[in-house]
């Protein structure tokens, strides 16, 4: 095969070798961006243990207290939260994140708990009199008549005509008519696939659409080296990872399915013995301990050529799911510049099930 940047075939001329490097270069860059999109490979951790059997684990008395102090905090997680949020007739959840240093800038992300989703407040919108709209609008059409506007959101330029959103909460009636006609059976993996595509139409952009239906973890995802909470040992047996991004847009909107599928040959539950879970310190006794860990969804945006989550005061964008629990999570994200965001999933296990959808543009 002909190589073009070998030396041999290169112009005498160092100008013009310069200038030839230049464009194999871009070309390459180019071919990189457009695989975006694509899970990344995630390298194991060199300098951990490697532990990816799910039998019970003889663990330190320091790395016994870090599992302890997980499980106490999942037991007594608060829900008291700075966080603008809006709860809707269907049992839907509206939260929204501000994009720091963009006054106008929207991050809502709708939970759902469902097998086959109906149609979700933020599908409602896209179907709406312009695909222009902020926070403002999303609040204004699904908060209860009377509520307060949040003073961040009361900032806002409302960009959606006011012949159609004269009456606070408008899109609460809206929303209830439409899941009125909407099938509620479940087929295939993850949602159905059916009701998963119907209610988001309207609502892509621009860029080509990106859609992943009926994806098994193992078969779809790339496996690394699970350390919760700052641990040296990879725990829990095989786990794995998916991200999707978009860089350099100014929109972007789309949805994820995702189901924890728990049983005793997909276990999400670390197990262990130690100080704290066992009198014997050779483990040999059947008494331990075990917390769960289950796929998490995480939203994030790149700060300073990092990836960092997205939050709002005490609250980050990182959703875990329940054992044997099935969540959509659908999102819009609008910014006045240019902004480069993504979706992780990380801690599933080799049967768990997803489905993702997404777009993005930069008007």
């Amino acid at each position: 095969m002909r190589n073009i940047t070998s030396v041999s075939n290169m112009p005498k001329n160092p100008i013009s070798r310069l200038f030839l490097l230049a464009i194999v270069f871009c070309f390459m860059f180019t071919a990189c961006q457009k695989d975006s999109l694509e899970s990344i490979p995630n390298t194991p951790i060199s300098t951990t243990e490697q532990m990816e059997s799910d039998e019970v684990l003889q663990l330190t008395k320091e790395q016994s207290d870090l599992l302890l102090a997980k499980t106490a905090d999942k037991e007594n997680n608060s829900d008291e939260t700075t966080l603008i949020h809006l709860t809707l007739d269907n049992g839907n959840e509206l939260q929204f994140f501000e994009i720091e240093d963009d006054v106008d800038g929207v991050a809502v992300v709708e939970i759902q708990k469902c097998t086959s989703c109906s149609v979700s407040a933020l599908g409602l919108m896209s179907q709406s009199e312009t695909e222009e709209y902020t926070a403002k609008d999303i609040y204004w059409a699904f908060s209860e008549p009377g509520t307060k506007m949040p003073f961040d959101m009361a900032q806002q330029k409302a960009t959606l005509r006011q012949s159609h959103v004269a009456v606070q909460g408008w899109g609460r009636k809206e929303l209830a008519q439409a899941n009125q006609k909407t099938s509620t059976s479940r087929s295939g993996i993850a949602c159905n696939n059916t009701s998963f595509r119907r209610s988001i139409e309207g609502g892509f952009l621009d860029y080509e659409t990106f859609v992943r239906y009926d994806m098994i973890a193992k078969d779809r995802f790339d496996s690394y080296c699970f350390t919760p909470d700052n641990f040296k040992v990879c725990v829990g047996g095989k786990r794995y990872k998916y991200f999707g991004f978009w860089n350099n847009v100014k929109r972007w909107a789309g949805k994820i399915c995702a189901k924890s599928v728990q049983n005793s040959q997909n276990d999400h539950f670390v197990k262990w013995c130690g100080p704290g879970c066992s009198a014997d310190p050779n483990c040999d006794n059947k008494y331990y301990c075990e917390t769960y860990y289950g796929p998490v969804l995480k939203f994030q945006r790149k700060k300073f050529g990092a990836w960092v989550d997205l939050r709002d005061g005490n609250k980050v964008a990182s959703y875990e799911i329940l054992p044997n629990e099935t969540y959509t999570y659908s999102w819009y994200w609008r910014s006045s510049k240019q902004e480069s965001f993504r979706v992780q999933i990380e801690a599933a296990k080799g049967n768990d099930e997803f489905d993702v959808m997404m777009d993005a543009d930069n008007r």
